[in-house]
C-alpha cells in the first residue's frame, strides 16, 4: 500500500477512517512505522496498510508506492493530490 505525504495529515485520517480504514493501529507490512499515522482496510478486494505523512512547505503533495519514494520526491509522482 502506498505512503501519502499531504499538508492536511489530520484530514486525510479522518477522512480514511469515514471510508472504512481503521487507523492509529500498528503497522503490518512496514514495520517502525507510527501506529497514529497507520490506517489498515481489510475488504474483499483489497488489503494492507497506508501510511500518512506530513508534507514539507514547498514538496507537492501525492501517493507514492515505497519503491518510487524517489521519483515521488522529484515531484515526478502521477497520483498528485492534497487533502483539502
Amino acid at each position: 500500500m502506498p505512503d501519502i505525504w499531504t499538508h492536511h495529515p489530520e484530514i486525510v485520517r479522518d477522512l480514511l477512517r469515514e471510508a472504512g480504514f481503521t487507523c492509529g493501529v500498528e503497522p503490518r507490512i512496514l514495520k517502525g512505522r507510527d501506529p497514529d499515522w497507520t490506517c489498515i482496510v481489510d475488504g474483499k478486494r483489497i488489503a494492507g496498510d497506508i501510511y500518512i505523512h506530513q508534507a514539507e512547505a514547498g514538496i507537492a503533495c501525492g501517493v507514492s508506492s515505497s519503491s518510487s519514494r524517489s521519483r515521488y520526491a522529484t515531484g515526478e509522482s502521477r497520483y498528485a493530490c492534497c487533502a483539502a
